[in-house]
């Protein structure tokens, strides 16, 4: 080898190690590393905030059931005072399915578009096992009904049943309207 080519070759060399430590492989994975710990934290981060909505959501729909019921509590509690409006408005309706059940022939919605039941169980006001007042349950299961049909149904049947509310609701849609189920409920004196 000639001392030129020998030079030029230490000359390459040289400048291919500059090349090298100009040109760092640390600092790419360094930044993969850092981009990947952020993502595992964001994904964290989110799985953190859905369980807190989540639970704040359910926190609040208790709260207004708990309104719903401390509200009708003071009501119930007042019209025990006046007790003759209490004989009247919450006597037991022995034909409160079919009540229901007229409302829907009524406004003329097909048949086995709305189907009612009892609960099985009645409501007590909460710590007050001496009162004569129990809350009596009905389910409304409605299908295929566009959300006015329905909506018009569930306030003609509060407005025509003395005492009774909506309690809990829950839509979920179908191929043809939607399937909503209603809880009602509505305070009851019991005699005896």
């Amino acid at each position: 080898m000639t001392p030129r080519a020998e030079k030029q070759l230490r000359l390459r060399t040289m400048a291919l190690a500059a090349e090298r430590r100009n040109k760092p492989s640390g600092l790419p994975a360094l930044a993969i590393i850092a981009l990947l710990a952020a993502c595992v934290f964001a994904i964290f981060s989110a799985n953190g905030a859905a369980a807190a909505r989540s639970n704040l959501k359910s926190t609040l729909d208790a709260k207004a059931r708990i309104d719903v019921l401390v509200l009708e509590r003071a009501r119930l509690t007042e019209m025990q005072r006046a007790n003759a409006p209490a004989q009247v408005r919450y006597r037991p309706l022995p034909n409160l399915l079919t009540r229901l059940l007229d409302q829907r022939r009524e406004m003329e919605l097909p048949e086995g578009t709305i189907s009612v039941k009892e609960r099985s169980q009645d409501v007590r006001l909460a710590g007050r096992t001496d009162s004569p007042f129990r809350g009596k349950g009905v389910t409304a299961n409605m299908v295929d009904l566009t959300l006015d049909e329905a909506m018009e149904w569930i306030n003609r049947v509060i407005a025509n049943v003395d005492g009774l509310f909506v309690r809990d609701i829950e839509f979920r849609p179908s191929p043809r309207g939607w399937s909503i189920e209603v809880e009602f409920l509505r305070w009851e004196k019991q005699v005896g």
